[in-house]
């Protein structure tokens, strides 16, 4: 019982530590980046998920054409975040097959993704999300 506490204790205080990255070497290293608007929210036990349309899909290394799922763990330790609905984010992530609908690819979130509400982004921001090019990468 001892070991199982002091494990939930360490995950909790050390379960998500993320890599202090520039904006350019996060969307570099991600497999999706992408602007989305949040429609609605549903969840499971494991995860919240979001139900999005599709705006701009600024970089992607696969189809992700018809994704209409942002999703995320529901636990804070596993990185888990939560997202505003109705609102356009930019969002960096992962294209999982059946990840959390069968039969549907869904971009998966977490704390160390890069998400930002777009209207909160600056000119010079946002500038950069929609002229961002691969080959900018090193």
């Amino acid at each position: 019982m001892i070991k199982i506490t002091l494990y939930c204790s360490i995950a909790i205080v050390f379960g998500c530590l993320c890599t202090r990255e520039t904006t350019l070497q996060t969307f570099c290293r991600s497999e999706v980046v992408a602007i989305v608007n949040t429609n609605s929210v549903s969840e499971n036990k494991f995860a919240y998920i979001y139900n999005i349309t599709m705006g701009n899909v600024i970089k992607t290394q696969r189809d992700i054409d018809g994704v209409k799922i942002v999703a995320t763990s529901k636990e804070p330790g596993l990185c888990g975040i939560k997202l505003e609905y109705p609102a356009i984010y930019v969002v960096t992530g992962v294209a999982l097959d059946n990840g959390y609908e069968i039969g549907k690819t869904s971009i998966s979130v977490n704390q160390c993704s890069y998400i930002r509400k777009w209207n909160d982004l600056s000119a010079e921001q946002k500038s950069f999300v929609e002229n961002f090019k691969q080959t900018q990468c090193a």
